[in-house]
Formats: C-alpha cells, structure tokens, sequence
C-alpha cells in the first residue's frame, strides 16, 4: 500500500512540475468572433500546425471570446465554425511566453429558423508583455553568433554592461536576471549569466521579456530569457553543420606586444535529427555537438603567449508524446562534458 501511494504522489508531483515547465515553453492563442459588431457565443474554433499533433479545437463564451493555453510556438491555421455563418479560416503567429491573438468576423450564408450554441466560460484576462522573440531562421539570417548571449544582445533594453562585459537587462545587475532553456534555470552561480546547456542547431526559439513580466517566473528583477529546443515533428528532417575558426584569420591589432596567432582550424561539428515515432502521438528529436578548439591567448601583464584548449561534448534527446486530445507530455535531456 505504501509503494502505491509514493508513486501516486510521485505522478502527481510530476504532472504539477511539468504544468509550471510548459508556462515557459509555450504560448497562448486568444480571440474574440464577432457577427456585426457584437459577439458571437458557440463558434467551434480549431488550431492546427506543424508543431503540433493533432489539432485543438473549443468553443467561444458569452462574450465571444476563446483561448488556446499551452501551445507550442510556431506558425498556426484558425479555422472558424458555425451552422449558419461562413466558414473563416486564418493565419497565427504564437511566440515563446507570449500571448498570440486571433479575431474573426462572421457573416451569415444562409437564414436558419433556430441555432442552438454551447456556452464557454468567459476569456481569462490578458496581460501585456514587452517582449522580442527570435527563431531559429531569423538569427541564421543575422551577422551575429547563434549562442543565448548573442541572442539577447539583440533585444531592445539588453546591454553589456555587466562586470567583464556580462548581459544586463533593463539596467538591472547581471545577476538579476532569469535564464530558462525548456522550463530549466540555466543560471551559473557567480555573475547569472546563462550557463551553455545547449546546442545552437537545436534552439528553436528565444523570447526576451523586458517588461510587464508575469509573476509566474519569479527570482528576477530584470528580465526573463525563455528559451525552447526543438520537438521533432510529422515529417523527419535533419541538419549537420561544420562552424570553422582560426586565430590566424583575424587580422592583428597595433598593440606592439600583441603575439603571432596560433594558425590553427578549429572545428565545431553539431549535427541534429527528428521526426515521428508514430503521427501526432509520439515524436522524437536528438542533437549533438563536438568541439575541440585550441587559440592563442597571453598573460595582462608581461604579454607572456600561451595556449588554451577546450573540450567541449553534448548531446540533447526529447520526446513529445500526447496522451489525450488535450493532454500532452515533453521529455528532455542532454549531456556535457
């Protein structure tokens, strides 16, 4: 009896510490349908994407109003139904801790002597965030580096000037701030910088929230940086990448004691894969990345050369598995050394 009660309390422990992880990895889709001008109860509204299994669907309140929570970011189709009014069917943007909206307009197609709705309970109250999101393809496209410091160097309100050039949000200390990668605080314990847990190919999304910051995240008084990895899909893709440097490449300064660089390719080879286990019920996605770097530096006195090697291992596994129509499950790991 006692075995089965810690294991009842264990699952139960489980599926709380996963309900708070998902306020950080996902988003929310809310809206309002109206019919000339005033708001339209009963609408079945449906979201579909290819980050998501299956679809959702549910139904809009007195007010006209619905709400997705917990979606995971990415491009969505909103489709609009009701008997008697025509069917819509639009384009949604749901970003990383953000809150997306959706409205819609509906006209009539044909008369109807009755129509018989479903009430849903009232839209909860939004909130305004100030936030900047950046996916995977944007900063790809961008002359900067792909890291989560790099990243958030590009958000309005971020700076460097924290104690040897550390990441400062809305003028807060450098300590001050909240670093997630899929729910998980990746704060190192000295300056609050986020820690590299995680494989550049692999990010998906990162999302820099600046103001009007929920208290659902807590221990900060800067900012929150929310970053999720990627979830496998319907389809199996894959990438490998080879990232090249060399002290050499970089042309030397005019400080007269600067020394000869070390003429030295480094290598960072990462490399990622996902897919279906089986279609909107379970997939997969998995990650690695190799680098075995060695540069030149010298000592801030007596500009003494020496060299530096690093050696750098990870590996990242996760698992999507829906449950039910409206439950789901996100399992990750990684490994580094």
């Amino acid at each position: 009896m006692r075995f089965v009660l810690r294991n009842v309390l264990g699952i139960a422990m489980l599926l709380c510490a996963a309900t708070l992880v998902a306020q950080s990895t996902t988003g929310t889709l809310v809206g309002t349908v109206t019919s000339d001008g005033n708001p339209l109860p009963g609408v079945t509204v449906t979201v579909t994407s290819p980050v998501l299994q299956g679809s959702r669907t549910t139904v809009t309140g007195d007010a006209g109003g619905y709400q997705f929570p917990a979606l995971p970011p990415g491009d969505y189709t909103v489709t609009f139904d009701l008997e008697g009014m025509q069917r819509i069917e639009q384009s949604a943007v749901v970003g990383l801790s953000q809150t997306a909206r959706a409205d819609a307009e509906m006209t009539l197609t044909s008369l109807a002597q009755e129509i018989t709705v479903t009430a849903a309970p009232p839209l909860a109250v939004e909130t305004t965030e100030i936030a900047a999101s950046f996916d995977a393809e944007t900063v790809n496209q961008l002359p900067t580096g792909r890291t989560i410091d790099d990243i958030v160097a590009l958000s309005p309100g971020v700076t460097e000037a924290g104690p040897n050039d550390q990441l400062t949000i809305s003028g807060s200390m450098s300590y001050e701030s909240l670093f997630l990668v899929n729910g998980v605080v990746v704060n190192e314990n000295v300056r609050g910088q986020p820690n590299p847990l995680y494989i550049e190919d692999a990010v998906q999304e990162t999302t820099v929230l600046t103001g009007g910051v929920s208290a659902e995240f807590g221990r900060f008084t800067g900012g929150v940086v929310s970053t999720v990895t990627k979830s496998g899909g319907n389809e199996f893709s894959g990438s490998i990448r080879d990232s090249l440097t060399n002290d050499d490449w970089t042309e030397k300064s005019g400080f007269p004691a600067q020394v000869d660089p070390i003429d030295k390719t480094n290598s960072v080879y990462e490399g990622t894969l996902g897919g279906r286990i089986i279609r909107d019920r379970l997939w997969f996605f998995a990650a690695v990345r190799s680098e075995d770097r060695e540069t030149g530096a010298q000592t801030f006195d007596t500009s003494i050369p020496y060299d530096t090697t690093r050696d750098d291992q990870r590996i990242e596994g996760k698992l999507t598995w829906r449950i039910t129509d409206q439950h789901s499950i996100r399992w990750s790991s990684r490994v580094v050394s």
